[in-house]
């Protein structure tokens, strides 16, 4: 049986505007042991606005917050950034690894599951736990970033899945090395779907940036 998970960004995100070495820097950056070690029960972070990722005025994203080209962008603005995205990826690695809530989405019946989505204190690894085992269409499941071969969003989405609808709207979807292991995501709030995609576009990133080279 296919398995699928769903989340969704906003499509002016200027991640692509920063070299993600520049995003990421050295691996100590993220020290596995900066991150708290999880607990067997995840805790969700209270619902509410975030004030270090929503932008007053527009209710958007502070990483989505101009339309601007990389080559427009002046070193100053790079430089900004650069630090906007470095603070949002350190928040939401504590965050993942205590547990965030999500819900698991069926792409044939729209059918939601809720779970919590996991990543092990490296951020090489996460996994897709049950919040009900009885009612959930999967038990536990492990994945490894670095066989995320395509994170998408919006209307791709909607073209992978023609029968989510206007479910696909609030999904991003996650392909993977194997064909049956499609992933679809859905948040109730634009913020966290925001944050989830960008989040997870850069560590996938980044898993290739701090692979050793070969000799």
């Amino acid at each position: 049986m296919d398995r699928f998970l769903c989340c969704c960004v906003n499509t002016n995100s200027q991640t692509e505007n920063v070299p993600m070495s520049d995003i990421m820097g050295p691996q100590s950056n993220f020290p596995e042991a900066s991150i708290p070690i999880s607990s067997a029960s995840p805790q969700f972070r209270p619902a509410g606005r975030d004030p270090t990722t929503d932008d007053k005025e527009t209710g958007t994203m502070n990483t989505a917050r101009s339309t601007t080209s990389a080559n427009s962008m002046s070193p100053e603005e790079k430089e900004r950034e650069k630090g906007r995205l470095q603070r949002l990826v350190k928040e939401f690695a504590k965050e993942a690894v205590t547990g965030i809530a999500v819900n698991l989405v069926n792409p044939d019946t729209s059918r939601y599951s809720p779970h919590f989505f996991q990543m092990d204190r490296y951020l090489t690894v996460f996994s897709l736990k049950p919040k009900d085992g009885s009612t959930a269409d999967s038990a536990v499941q492990d994945f490894n970033v670095k066989d995320l071969i395509k994170i998408y969003k919006g209307p791709e989405v909607l073209m992978s899945a023609p029968s989510l609808g206007t479910v696909a709207a609030m999904c991003v979807a996650m392909d993977t090395t194997r064909a049956d292991r499609r992933l679809f995501f859905q948040f109730d709030e634009p913020l966290e779907r925001d944050k989830f995609y960008t989040c997870l576009k850069i560590l996938r990133m980044s898993v290739d940036i701090n692979q050793p080279s070969p000799p």
